[in-house]
């Protein structure tokens, strides 16, 4: 496993999270492409089919996380959120938060990022999927007010992590977005624009008070990364990164 940094290492099949806990009771991973070379174990039973495809199936099995205790959303690129207390399949959601051990919350992305949260000292959990269009209904702040609402922590116990994304280097937009986004997060090369969604997930997690050091950014563009990272931009895949955060264990368990 490569250290990237104090937050994130990078290991042959995922990138993982360090920094979501102190004390290992909380894991936050995502799955690199096409690192999981093994069968399936067994075939995966319908409801999560269109969801979850074989090489999906693989690497979870590879990194010993049971289907059976996923909740998943039908992501919509909506600022919907749910507190969930079981596995299964949510319709028309964008964001998890749950205080219950063993259960892994799931957001797929191929550009869009997954914006991991964790209040460690509940302990608690949240994901959000974050594209331009749930960035611009700041489903983030959502999903914080949400969890503040149950839990009222100090936001500076808050720690939270970002997916890799695609990066302001490679995502080219419209004139349109000058309307959806404050100049800060929009650059021009000459008469091209770019938009900075990272920017503008930090940005909304300021707003939260979350500190700067609490949140562990993965350096990967989805693009143009040297890493293998499924981006529907530069290819139109289908096949999605799978980005979870599970609470291991209940403190005192």
């Amino acid at each position: 496993m490569n250290k990237t940094n104090d937050f994130i290492k990078v290991s042959p099949a995922a990138i993982h999270y360090l920094s979501l806990s102190s004390n290992g009771d909380i894991s936050g991973i995502t799955s690199l492409a096409g690192k999981s070379p093994a069968p399936a174990s067994a075939p995966l039973y319908h409801p999560y089919r269109d969801l979850i495809g074989d090489e999906a199936q693989r690497w979870l099995a590879q990194e010993s996380i049971p289907v059976s205790r996923l909740a998943l959303a039908r992501q919509v690129h909506g600022a919907t959120v749910r507190r969930v207390s079981r596995a299964g399949i949510y319709p028309a959601t964008d964001g998890f938060f749950t205080d219950l051990p063993q259960l892994s919350l799931t957001i797929r992305t191929a550009d869009c990022a997954a914006v991991l949260v964790s209040f460690p000292q509940v302990p608690a959990i949240g994901i959000a999927h974050a594209g331009w269009r749930g960035a611009r209904e700041n489903i983030v702040g959502r999903l914080l007010e949400e969890m503040f609402a149950h839990w009222p922590v100090d936001p500076a116990s808050v720690r939270t992590a970002l997916s890799p994304h695609i990066k302001a280097c490679c995502y080219r937009v419209g004139a349109e977005f000058s309307s959806f986004f404050p100049p800060e997060v929009l650059h021009r090369r000459g008469q091209a624009r770019y938009f900075d969604l990272e920017k503008t997930l930090l940005n909304q997690l300021a707003q939260q008070q979350i500190p700067a050091e609490n949140i562990a950014v993965a350096p990967f563009c989805t693009v143009c990364a040297p890493i293998p990272l499924y981006s529907y931009r530069r290819d139109k895949t289908a096949q999605r990164l799978f980005n979870l955060i599970t609470i291991e264990k209940a403190h005192g368990a």
